[in-house]
């Protein structure tokens, strides 16, 4: 539900924002999910859970595609914190499908989401980085190693940097809403 808030502040609310929500509670009675039933501290069985949880993606996608008014080739994928490595996987499974990318305080080390392979075309795919300079959560030093993981498999991630911990301030929503709308091409107003 946090996501959903974002939709009036990215590229002017010109936009259809789809959030699937992660199958499994935290705790009862939060209203707070995740994409792993594993306990934390079960390394490999949550970072099997996320590659699996980005392939789910390509098919939440895919019936996205058929139940709303999406143009197929305008479709950005946006994760936060877990949701980042999702995307991840999603987006490199099947970058054709996707005009870009964006990774918020975020981590793609192997030991949390499992290891990333790039598809045929993941190369040409724009990725926005951002990160928290005080983000206690996931230490910013995790948007280095991922925009150099992503560099590795070939792709050429932007990396910003923000004074936020960790959460989307005003000033990253309007770094992300003129990126967004920049790879969408859409006409944008201030």
């Amino acid at each position: 539900m946090d996501l959903v808030g974002l939709t009036p502040m990215l590229a002017d609310g010109k936009l259809l924002v789809i959030c699937p929500q992660a199958p499994y509670l935290v705790e009862e009675g939060a209203f707070s999910f995740s994409w792993s039933d594993a306990p934390r501290d079960s390394n490999r069985a949550n970072a099997a859970a996320i590659t699996k949880a980005g392939a789910d993606i390509v098919a939440f996608v895919d019936e996205a595609f058929a139940q709303y008014p999406v143009d197929p080739k305008r479709v950005i994928l946006l994760g936060f914190s877990q949701g980042g490595g999702v995307a991840a996987h999603a987006a490199l499974i099947a970058p054709q499908r996707f005009a870009g990318l964006a990774l918020i305080s975020t981590t793609l080390e192997d030991e949390w989401i499992g290891e990333l392979h790039a598809s045929p075309g993941a190369d040409k795919l724009p990725v926005l980085i951002q990160h928290g300079a005080s983000d206690s959560t996931v230490p910013v030093t995790e948007a280095f190693s991922s925009s150099i993981r992503l560099q590795g498999l070939g792709l050429k991630p932007e990396l910003q940097q923000f004074p936020m911990a960790h959460e989307i301030s005003h000033e990253s929503a309007h770094s992300l809403s003129d990126w967004i709308s920049a790879t969408l091409k859409l006409e944008h107003s201030h």
